[in-house]
């Protein structure tokens, strides 16, 4: 019996401490650019999100995965209840079709890592 207690007891601690983390709550995932033009130059979409955890998250990394969409985000800790944005920024030239770009965000959250992407159609 003195084991169940010992077990329940470890089982309540973590999670208190697992109730003092970050976490990024972003207002969409996705966004779709519709049709846009190859010549029409650079578009952009800003992601927004609010830090609903306990504590400061830190965005570690944002990575793409081509040289044609680039990210901007905060390099400070965003604290809790403080909102803040990620934009991606897609440059059409030369990327004619259907294109689906995946971010990848990493945190200090619990998750670590979420994806947040953009698509549409360059004519």
């Amino acid at each position: 019996m003195l084991c169940a207690v010992a077990g329940f007891s470890g089982g309540a601690a973590a999670r208190e401490s697992s109730d003092k983390l970050p976490v990024l709550v972003f207002d969409a995932m996705e966004y779709d650019f519709g049709r846009i033009p190859e010549r029409g130059g650079k578009v952009s979409h800003t992601f927004s999100f609010v830090n609903t955890g306990d504590t400061p998250a830190i965005i570690t990394e944002v990575s793409v995965s081509c040289k044609c969409t680039r990210v901007d985000y905060p390099r400070k800790p965003v604290t809790p209840g403080q909102r803040a944005e990620i934009t991606v920024i897609y440059d059409p030239k030369g990327q004619h079709g259907v294109f689906y770009k995946a971010i990848q965000v990493l945190s200090t959250t619990p998750d670590r890592r979420q994806i947040i992407t953009v698509k549409g159609e360059v004519f």
